[in-house]
């Protein structure tokens, strides 16, 4: 990774601590992210972060999703719109989005307001052009719990559902836990319905990444006219 990303996001994670406090013994019990893959390619994510601030009184947390990746010499840029964040009453929590660098940066939390103990924020977005394809079949790739949280995790896990035509079994998955790059393989569990990715004790710093291959044909590429738009836009 590039020196000066490493330094922007050294300074992300700084801006962070700001905002919800030293990292000392509060942690995220758990972190679940459930994965519903649309015919489209779009990808319908909403994750339940249980977070414990001990006895500390901070205001929220924040969450860095990258949008801006190296792909092919060139840069590739996600989609990503927040629809909502909520917590364990599914009651509206405040939240602000910027753009900062190859980030989105979702601030929740009451500026004028500390919680403390054990805290539910549920962030619900949309996400396009995450979908890659090789020789016609999709694949979905993707990091479900980020690298940039300045807390550990006792427990990781994400659910990807395909789109409702394709079976569970013809899915083709694989998983990794670890640092940026790490190819430590996680735990994965075929359902029904679905596949469980999950892992426990992530220390600051390392992320739960999915692999989700599908048949071919089972989603709709994007169009070239989209196609083009998106490349220009990169």
């Amino acid at each position: 990774m590039p020196l000066v990303i490493r330094i922007f996001r050294f300074f992300l994670v700084f801006y962070a601590l700001l905002w919800t406090g030293s990292a000392r013994a509060e942690e995220i019990q758990s972190f679940h992210a459930e994965i519903r893959a649309r015919s489209d390619t779009s990808l319908d994510v909403t994750e339940i972060i249980t977070m414990d601030f001990q006895g500390a009184e901070r205001h929220g947390i924040y969450r860095i999703i990258p949008m801006v990746y190296d792909r092919n010499g060139g840069r590739y840029t996600i989609h990503l719109r927040v629809l909502g964040v909520t917590d364990a009453k599914n009651q509206s929590h405040s939240f602000e989005t910027s753009r900062q660098g190859r980030d989105i940066n979702i601030k929740i939390g009451d500026p004028d307001r500390t919680v403390s103990g054990v805290q539910v924020y549920k962030i619900h977005y949309l996400v396009r052009r995450a979908v890659n394809f090789f020789g016609g079949a999709p694949e979905v790739y993707w990091n479900a719990t980020g690298n940039e949280w300045p807390f550990a995790m006792k427990n990781a896990s994400a659910r990807f559902y395909p789109p409702p035509h394709v079976p569970v079994a013809s899915l083709k998955t694989d998983s990794f836990f670890g640092p940026p790059g790490e190819t430590q393989r996680a735990n994965v569990q075929t359902e029904a319905k679905s596949v469980l990715f999950y892992t426990p004790n992530l220390p600051p710093g390392d992320g739960l990444t999915l692999v989700a291959g599908l048949p071919a044909a089972s989603m709709t590429p994007p169009s070239l006219l989209q196609s083009f738009l998106w490349f220009f836009a990169d």
